[in-house]
């Protein structure tokens, strides 16, 4: 049986030194150090980039299962004092990844006592999740063709819920959401002959405004659904010259993949017809692209039995949460799904300079998780019985 002790630990090393999304190689030797105690059948290393898998193998047909944790941390100075605060300048893991990792470690650890009756179970770690890249990444990559995989799991911590809650949620989980990148090229001119230019200011205003409209029309109530401004620059500090460029950055979000794609046209729209109507060159690019985690109802059914039969909590939210996850990868080529345990009513939010991963869940998750495992490999293994020659 694991030690919560050795878990919590190995959370707080973790917690210490964290890294930034694709840069994860002490991260991932950390783990691999650990995984020297355990017997895991094979060992994966730098798929589609940092990203590692532990698979425990019966040798015997079944069900292949992959439960995910993520790897990276944020660009956030941490303000925490106590003593296992991060070491690494502006880095920060306030989402609670290095959590997730110790709960996977728990899991390894039950696997190595405790092998699966019938096929796969595969601990999956990967890289890039803060920048929606590294599921992708991963899934590209060979490895998932030598392992096909038919049930993906993740967890997060969410503060806001009382501790150990399972939260749970069929179809949409969390939102699709991409960062858009606009820029406007005129013409700079003197300050005294603005005429003789082409200042991009009036088509900065009127694309704000429209990104405002999109966000509140009709068609999009209730779907989550909308644009947030997250950057303007006009020109420069020249009060001698009108400007002759200008930068608008926004994120755009929805709780349907449809409405998502319908957003972006419309955004894309609106600056293009007022680049056009002032004279100006418009360039748009995207980034940090996430699609919606579409949670297949089945696999969430495993997560709910084996909660009720660990004495937790579940909670079923009516709207899908408004933050992203890349998760999405997983759920959209594998049945799965991402779910999450509540970490308390007041703890700091995630993303905050002042939070940390709640250590007192990893012990249900960890079993939360290894009962999933064997909820699925015994449902397998039942319906093999009865099925007759």
């Amino acid at each position: 049986m694991y030690k919560r002790s050795v878990l919590i630990s190995y959370r707080k090393e973790l917690h210490a030194h964290p890294e930034l999304s694709h840069k994860e190689e002490n991260t991932a030797a950390r783990i691999l150090s650990f995984f020297e105690k355990y017997n895991a059948t094979s060992v994966h290393r730098n798929i589609g980039g940092q990203s590692l898998a532990f698979v425990f193998d019966s040798k015997k047909p079944g069900p292949s299962i992959l439960f995910r944790a993520e790897l990276d941390a944020l660009p956030i100075e941490e303000i925490n004092s106590f003593e296992y605060v991060s070491k690494n300048p502006g880095v920060g893991h306030l989402c609670g990844h290095d959590g997730h990792i110790a709960i996977l470690l728990g899991m390894a650890e039950r696997l190595s006592e405790n092998k699966p009756k019938s096929g796969k179970v595969i601990l999956f770690f990967q890289s890039a999740e803060e920048t929606g890249e590294g599921a992708k990444l991963a899934i590209e990559d060979p490895f998932f063709d030598t392992f096909q995989i038919d049930h993906a799991f993740a967890l997060h911590n969410l503060p806001g819920f009382h501790t150990g809650q399972v939260i749970v949620r069929d179809r949409a989980f969390s939102s699709a959401s991409v960062g858009m990148s606009i820029q406007l090229s005129g013409k700079t001119s003197h300050a005294g002959y603005p005429e003789n230019g082409v200042n991009p200011g009036m088509a900065t205003a009127e694309i704000i405004l429209s990104f405002n409209s999109i966000s509140l029309a009709k068609e999009f109530y209730g779907t989550g659904t909308f644009i947030t401004l997250v950057q303007v620059a006009l020109g420069e500090k020249a009060f001698g010259t009108s400007a002759g460029h200008s930068i608008i950055r926004a994120t755009l979000r929805s709780a349907d993949n449809e409405s998502f794609r319908e957003l972006i046209r419309q955004a894309e729209e609106a600056v293009y017809t007022h680049a056009e109507k002032e004279g100006l060159k418009a360039e748009i690019s995207y980034h940090e692209e996430f699609f919606v985690v579409e949670n297949d109802p089945a696999s969430n059914g495993f997560v709910r039995n084996v909660s009720v039969k660990l004495g937790l909590e579940v909670i079923e939210p009516q709207s899908a949460f408004r933050w992203s996850e890349d998760f999405s990868w997983f759920t959209s080529k594998f049945n799965g799904c991402l779910f999450g345990v509540g970490a308390g009513i007041e703890h700091p939010q995630l993303h905050n300079p002042d939070y940390d991963f709640p250590d007192e869940i990893i012990a249900s998750s960890v079993e939360l998780f290894y009962g999933i495992s064997t909820e699925i490999q015994h449902k397998y293994d039942s319906e093999k019985t009865n099925i007759h020659p």
